[in-house]
């Protein structure tokens, strides 16, 4: 019963609330039109942003092998360990590509500039810059953000390039120093690794 009377009801306030709506249509229309003007300026104020990204494969060190240290005992020498319980080699790795030195070799390679034309600084490009772990990997994701497509995946790509020149100089001198070790404890090729007697 009372289903029915409120039923009557709306049907009775439906003519009623509908002729009140035409009789105000200008306010309906000019919140509308404010929105829609409101929302197109807003559009049309926003800059361009392009981001680039890469992803990075963190690898173990293979100076061991490369030494002859990966004989058994001596596995665990030049493997990419913890030296805390609560650090981890791949965040490591994020905080290297996130250095002011490579960030430093970054702006000057690319002679990156802010709006001024002066050289970019510093805090600048590393609020540009994003380096991220991707979880349960052992990778990174490395992104930069700027207003023009060009410079954000040409830092990307010197920033790796830098990253990976500077892996590989620290490499050369971990297996330069397992060679001099070898050659200075172990001055007879019996003693060596890898050695056939």
């Amino acid at each position: 019963m009372a289903a029915e009377s409120l039923d009557r009801e709306l049907d009775m306030n439906l003519p009623q609330l509908i002729s009140g709506i035409g009789r105000k249509w200008y306010i309906f229309a000019g919140i509308f039109g404010l929105s829609t003007a409101l929302s197109l300026l807003a559009y049309l104020n926003q800059t361009d942003s392009y981001t680039s990204e890469a992803k990075i494969l963190v690898k173990p060190s293979q100076t061991s092998s490369l030494s002859g240290l990966n004989q058994p005992g001596l596995e665990d020498i030049g493997d990419i360990k913890s030296l805390g319980k609560t650090s981890d080699p791949v965040v490591t790795e994020s905080e290297v590509l996130r250095s002011n030195p490579l960030a430093e070799k970054t702006i000057k390679a690319l002679r990156l500039q802010d709006e001024d034309g002066a050289p970019l600084k510093l805090r600048d490009f590393s609020e540009k810059l994003v380096v991220k772990e991707i979880p349960g990997t052992d990778m990174l994701r490395v992104s930069y953000e700027s207003e023009n497509p060009v410079e954000a995946a040409n830092a990307v790509n010197q920033l790796i390039s830098l990253y990976i020149q500077n892996n590989v100089l620290d490499n050369r001198e971990e297996t330069s120093a397992a060679r001099v070790f070898w050659s200075s404890s172990c001055p007879n090729r019996a003693c060596r690794p890898n050695h056939r007697v």
